[in-house]
C-alpha cells in the first residue's frame, strides 16, 4: 500500500480526501451545513460526476444542507441528474446570483434552470461566433 501526504495531492483529490477524513473521524453530522465553492475545479470531468453523486448522497443519507457554487454547466447538470436519480430533487433548490446595481440578488430558479444554462453557455456561443467568422 502507498500513502501520500495530503499536501502532495491535486486540489481536486484533496476535496475527496477531506470529506472522507471528516466522515471517518465523525466530524460530519446529520443535518450539518456544508459549503462547497466550485467543487468541480481541478477535477477531470469523470471525477466531477463522481463528486456530484457523492454530494447528493451526503444530502440524502445525512440530511445535510449543502450550498454549492458553480460556473460549470456540466457539474450543475450532474447535480440535477443525481438529485433526480436518488429522489432528493424535491428538497433541492437552485438559485442564480445576479448583480442588481451595487447589490447581488439571489433568484430562485428551482422550477426552471434554463436561464442558468443559457448564461453558462455564453462563452461557448462566443467561441462559435469567432469560429464562424473565419
Amino acid at each position: 500500500m502507498h500513502y501520500f501526504e495530503i499536501g502532495n495531492l491535486s486540489m481536486g483529490i484533496k476535496a475527496f480526501t477531506i470529506i472522507r477524513t471528516l466522515l471517518e473521524k465523525g466530524e460530519i453530522h446529520e443535518k450539518d451545513v456544508m459549503v462547497l465553492d466550485e467543487p468541480e475545479i481541478h477535477l477531470h470531468p469523470e471525477w466531477q460526476l463522481i463528486y456530484a453523486e457523492l454530494i447528493v448522497l451526503l444530502e440524502k443519507y445525512l440530511h445535510l444542507t449543502i450550498l454549492i457554487t458553480t460556473h460549470s454547466p456540466y457539474f450543475l447538470e450532474a447535480i440535477e441528474t443525481y438529485t433526480k436519480k436518488h429522489n432528493v430533487d424535491h428538497i433541492t433548490n437552485y438559485y442564480l446570483a445576479q448583480a442588481d446595481g451595487k447589490e447581488t440578488v439571489m433568484k430562485d430558479v428551482t422550477e426552471n434552470l434554463q436561464s442558468v444554462y443559457q448564461l453558462l453557455a455564453k462563452p461557448f456561443e462566443k467561441l462559435e461566433s469567432i469560429q464562424m467568422s473565419k
